[in-house]
């Protein structure tokens, strides 16, 4: 997993504008490759022991906080699982 820091919601680190302090708002944005979705699936994260994960990932994706490319999304198409429902 990847994280990358956009200025939108999540972490505060202090600024200094013109002699004041003030806070500003810092995300973290993640780009997952397959190799996420297939362990969290065939391990401790698999939809019934952790479906909270999965509930995670599908809103992180709504509020553009978690992305993958086409790539990976073929390559999890191909399998006959439930990743590829």
């Amino acid at each position: 997993m990847i994280g990358i820091p956009s200025r939108l919601f999540g972490f505060r680190s202090p600024a200094t504008l013109d002699g004041l302090r003030q806070v500003v708002e810092v995300a973290w944005v993640y780009l997952l490759d397959s190799n996420v979705f297939i362990q969290a699936k065939n391990s401790h994260y698999g939809y019934a022991i952790c479906p909270g994960f999965w509930d995670w990932i599908l809103q992180s994706r709504a509020i553009d906080r978690v992305f993958t490319i086409e790539t990976v999304r073929d390559e999890l198409m191909v399998g006959n699982d439930d990743l590829s429902r």
